[in-house]
């Protein structure tokens, strides 16, 4: 038999990645295409090429001109890309001799367009344009300040001050005359541009590109060339969509005894997912980690810096005794993901010495851990194992591969912020069946208002319900709670919402509320994101108060063994604040991410002579803006998937066989299929299935689609009740017959009235007092 001991293993030399130094790099703004053209020998008023944009997202096109204006009134009036107008964003001139502008069009359209640049009035010149589009450019705030020189001689140049880690800064040039010209170290040139009207009439104009330095500052955009002559130059920084995840304060590696320890330090993070760690060896990296450590994204807003950073750490406990010089050859590499996918590579560290034993650390905590108790994922590993176990002795699993379930549109719908439309059990992190039902809906908001306000006027009690149940308080709890113990129990009403509800007074008969009586009532907590309480108040009316009727109804038998239940799974352990979800909730539960995620659904009572189809429902949580697809299995046979796109919700329901399904726990696993950077969050699985008549604890929720009689099995005490909770300023309760049978009792009743029911039935063991 299989030893029951857990271990956490801190994973060593395991073989997750591997490829050549040069594939790395870093993702952020993107060089998409170079165009240019010039006016050759001619003086012109306009000046058209063509253009092509790609299909990248987050473009922008810059155009700049450089013109030679002998008159000093050649300006550029207008350029257009397909008809569209770019915006100027700054322009220099050096006397009447040379003049450069750069204009800007933010989201230009994809494919092949003319870029026409107009001059003022009816001017000609010789001047030179180009095009250069980028893509994974701040489409909100995409350029910084504009910055420019003007000047003559050799080496044009200008400094553009404030560029921050991430940006581009590019620049465009003009100068007086056709002397070839080149850009500085560290500028890519883009194009290059003559003309070639002769003498002093010509203008050579030039455009070039630069990288922000690490950790930000100034950049110098600088030219070389021979002559004289008259210059002048304009630049800007270009913005990223996203700014660099994370910027590190420090990396080191340190070899002990036993091991090496790598630590790191943030001094800033904003939308960082987490980091790989990397030993490189011979020029190639081995990929340490099996999982993303985590970041702060799931802890800081989307945008939001975390200033403060944190520290992080990663244990490599793999021999180097195979290197001949034991440590030279090793280097370790840090990459960090945010919640786009841009991968930042920082590094590489060599390794520092230390005879000194291994430090006490905590263990790193993955992704797929977030939100998990140590204690949690020891019961949940052994529970899993069991149930496959278990599994792997159901016959349906051998009836072949491939998806099993059938697709339907889903039914998914959030729960309610707030109103009147409720789902009864509800309640964060945890698994529980859902009955529809409803509050009264017929008071108007003004009514409402007005009826609280005479409430809290009037001597009354708050009794503050949690959660759905039936509730009694006995006569001593509402007299220390202020109810006068003089009051005529026949005029006690209950309120809720401003609306009255129904209630039973025991004892209410002689006039007199005595110790030995008490009320009783249905109640609803609420399902909000600020509260699970809802509030009802007791007080004495002017005349009598709504009580709630009994029946014992007369049917024949309906035939029927089991009624629509559902149950989900709504874990509430992990909060998304990245994630701009309105007055949605943004917490979640487990991260699927990496490889399977199990989920465990307690089913009570499944039908197993039902014909019927049950139906699982997902809905994922989009944590980075890729694409996602997640397969889903139901006790280890695939039912389907859920494809969906960045950071919305992703919904699957599909309808599978009732016999896939086991009496109690219940497997379902989530794997995601599109990569890396395939993150989501578990907002809610809900499995819809046939449950038997037969109570779950002693209680029992249970709908009936036509009056008849039937028969509820399995309670454990004798003194059973149930009410009709269909419409619940009607409440009534039904008294039926009550045997024994089996191991326990049974309750036979009958339901009158036509449609469908909700019902709860329950012991009086199960009979609730307020919080």
């Amino acid at each position: 038999m299989l030893k029951k001991t857990f271990f956490f293993l801190i994973l060593v030399s395991s073989l997750v990645c591997l490829f050549s130094l040069a594939q790395v790099r870093a993702q952020g703004i993107n060089l998409d295409a170079v165009s240019s053209a010039d006016t050759g020998p001619d003086l012109l008023n306009s000046l058209t090429f063509s253009h092509t944009v790609g299909a990248d997202t987050n473009r922008l096109l810059i155009v700049g001109v450089s013109i030679q204006n002998p008159d000093a009134g050649d300006t550029v009036a207008s350029v257009t890309y397909g008809g569209t107008n770019l915006t100027n964003v700054g322009a220099r001139s050096r006397g009447i001799f040379a003049r450069t502008e750069i204009w800007s069009l933010v989201a230009p359209a994809t494919g092949t367009y003319d870029v026409v640049v107009t001059l003022s009035g009816t001017n000609t010149a010789s001047f030179a344009a180009g095009g250069i589009s980028f893509t994974g450019v701040n489409q909100t705030s995409p350029l910084g300040s504009f910055f420019s020189a003007a000047g003559r001689g050799t080496t044009p140049s200008v400094n553009v001050r404030n560029v921050n880690e991430g940006e581009v800064v590019i620049d465009t040039v003009a100068r007086n005359s056709v002397n070839p010209i080149t850009a500085g170290s560290g500028q890519t040139p883009q194009w290059n541009r003559a003309t070639s009207r002769g003498g002093t009439a010509d203008v050579i104009g030039a455009s070039s590109t630069e990288p922000g330095p690490d950790g930000g500052g100034r950049v110098t955009m600088d030219w070389a060339s021979t002559g004289n002559d008259r210059w002048a130059i304009g630049a800007v920084a270009i913005k990223p969509a996203n700014p660099t995840a994370v910027k590190l304060v420090s990396f080191g590696a340190t070899k002990h005894d036993a091991g090496t320890l790598l630590t790191w330090k943030t001094g800033f993070e904003v939308n960082n997912l987490g980091f790989h760690v990397y030993r490189e060896e011979n020029g190639e990296l081995l990929r340490l980690t099996p999982d993303v450590i985590a970041g702060s994204a799931l802890l800081a807003g989307s945008g939001t810096s975390l200033g403060a950073g944190r520290s992080y750490h990663w244990w490599d406990l793999s021999s180097l005794s195979s290197q001949p010089s034991g440590l030279g050859a090793v280097r370790y590499w840090l990459e960090d993901i945010d919640l786009n996918g841009k991968r930042t590579w920082h590094g590489p560290v060599m390794l520092s010495v230390t005879g000194k034993p291994l430090p006490k650390t905590v263990k790193p905590e993955f992704l797929s851990e977030l939100g998990v108790r140590l204690d949690e994922q020891y019961d949940q590993y052994w529970r899993v194992h069991d149930l496959k176990e278990k599994l792997k002795r159901n016959p349906l699993l051998m009836k072949g591969k491939g998806a099993l379930g059938s697709r339907i549109t889903p039914a998914y719908a959030k729960p309610a912020s707030a109103g009147n439309s409720l789902k009864a059990g509800t309640s964060v992190g945890t698994q529980s069946s859902l009955v529809s039902q409803s509050l009264p809906s017929s008071q108007s908001s003004s009514l409402v208002a007005t009826m609280q306000q005479l409430l809290a006027g009037r001597p009354s009690v708050k009794l503050t319900i949690k959660e759905q149940g039936w509730y009694r308080v006995t006569q001593p709890e509402l007299v220390a709670a202020g109810l006068n113990p003089g009051v005529n129990p026949r005029y006690l009403q209950l309120y809720v919402d401003g609306a009255e509800q129904p209630i039973l007074v025991r004892g209410e008969g002689d006039g007199r509320f005595d110790p030995q009586d008490a009320i009783e009532f249905y109640g609803v907590g609420l399902d909000t994101l600020s509260t699970d309480a809802r509030v009802y108040w007791l007080v004495e009316g002017t005349k009598p108060g709504k009580r709630i009727k009994v029946y014992e109804g007369k049917g024949a038998p309906l035939g029927i063994s089991s009624f629509p239940f559902a149950v989900e799974k709504r874990d509430r352990t992990i909060y998304f604040a990245a994630l701009k979800n309105g007055e949605s909730s943004n917490f979640f539960g487990s991260i699927v991410a990496g490889g399977p995620v199990n989920q465990l659904l307690n089913l009570p009572h499944p039908d197993a002579a039902s014909s019927g189809q049950a139906s699982l429902e997902v809905a994922l949580q989009g944590v980075t803006r890729a694409p996602h697809r997640v397969k889903v299995f139901l006790n280890e046979v695939e039912v389907g998937e859920v494809v969906f796109e960045g950071q919305s919700l992703g919904i699957g329901q599909w309808a599978v066989p009732q016999s896939l399904l086991l009496e109690g726990e219940n497997l379902v696993t989530l794997v995601p299929e599109g990569g890396a950077l395939d993150v989501s969050l578990v907002d809610v699985i809900r499995l819809t299935y046939w449950h038997t008549y037969g109570a779950d604890d002693d209680l029992l929720r249970f709908t009936v689609d036509r009056p008849g009689q039937l028969l509820i099995e399995g309670f454990s005490d004798s003194r059973i009740r149930v009410v009709d909770i269909t419409d619940p300023p009607k409440i009534q309760e039904i008294m039926g017959k009550v045997n024994t049978g089996g191991s326990g009792f049974t309750l036979s009743l009958t339901v009158n009235g036509s449609g469908s029911h909700a019902l709860y039935a329950f012991t009086e063991g199960r009979i609730k007092s307020p919080a």
